[in-house]
C-alpha cells in the first residue's frame, strides 16, 4: 500500500509539473504533441484527441507513428545523419490530407493525451524540443513558427522553467492549506522574554 502511495504521490507531482510546461507552450502558441502520465513504450492504456470537435479515445492501443516522413536524396534512398539515424520532415498540409479521416496524424495541432502502462513519471512533449529524448540532429527540416525552437529566448526559457514555477506554487498552496487546517495559533516559552501571565 505504501508503494501505491509513493507513486501516486510522486505522479500528482509529476502531473502538476508537466502542466506547467504545457500551459506556457500553449500560451506560447507552440504545438504539444503529446501529453502523458506514466510512460507508453509500445502501447498506451488510454489515448485521447480532440478531433473535429469531438473526443476520439482508444484503450490499450499501439502508439502513432509521428507525422513525418522520409528525407530523400537524389537516387530516393533515406538520407541518414552522422549516427545513421534516417533523417525526416513534417508531412506538408497535402500529405496529411490524404492520410485517413480517423488517422490521427492528421491533426497535428491538437494534442494527444494518454495513460502510460510503466507508472513512473510522465511527459509533455512540446514539437521542436531538444531534451533527452531527441538531439539537434535528430528534429526535422528548418524550424517551424508552431516549434519550441522557433521562439524567443524569453518564451522558450518560460516554458522549460513553467513546470519549476508550477511546483513551487504548488508546494506554497498545499503547505498553505496544511496550515490553514491544522494550524495553531501557539508561541513557544522560549520567545515569551516578558513572562507568561493568565
Amino acid at each position: 500500500m505504501q508503494w501505491l502511495q509513493l507513486i501516486l504521490a510522486l505522479s500528482i507531482l509529476v502531473m502538476i509539473h508537466e502542466l506547467g510546461h504545457f500551459f506556457f507552450a500553449r500560451l506560447f502558441k507552440t504545438r504539444v504533441e503529446k501529453f502523458y502520465m506514466f510512460f507508453n513504450p509500445k502501447f498506451s492504456l488510454v489515448r485521447a484527441k480532440k478531433i473535429n470537435g469531438k473526443w476520439q479515445v482508444k484503450f490499450f492501443a499501439p502508439n502513432v507513428p509521428d507525422a513525418t516522413v522520409a528525407v530523400l536524396d537524389a537516387t530516393g534512398e533515406p538520407k541518414k545523419n552522422d549516427k545513421g539515424i534516417p533523417l525526416t520532415r513534417p508531412m506538408t498540409e497535402d500529405e496529411l490530407a490524404a492520410l485517413p479521416e480517423d488517422d490521427w496524424r492528421r491533426y497535428p495541432d491538437n494534442t494527444e493525451w494518454g495513460l502510460g502502462w510503466v507508472p513512473f513519471g510522465g511527459y509533455c512533449a512540446i514539437a521542436g524540443m531538444v531534451d533527452e529524448t531527441r538531439a539537434a540532429t535528430d528534429l526535422p527540416s528548418e524550424p517551424q513558427p508552431w516549434e519550441f525552437r522557433s521562439k524567443n529566448v524569453w518564451q522558450r526559457l518560460c516554458i522549460i522553467i513553467g513546470g519549476i514555477t508550477v511546483n513551487f506554487v504548488a508546494a506554497l498552496l498545499i503547505f498553505g492549506l496544511v496550515l490553514f487546517h491544522r494550524g495553531k495559533d501557539t508561541m513557544p516559552l522560549s520567545q515569551v522574554h516578558t513572562g507568561l501571565y493568565y
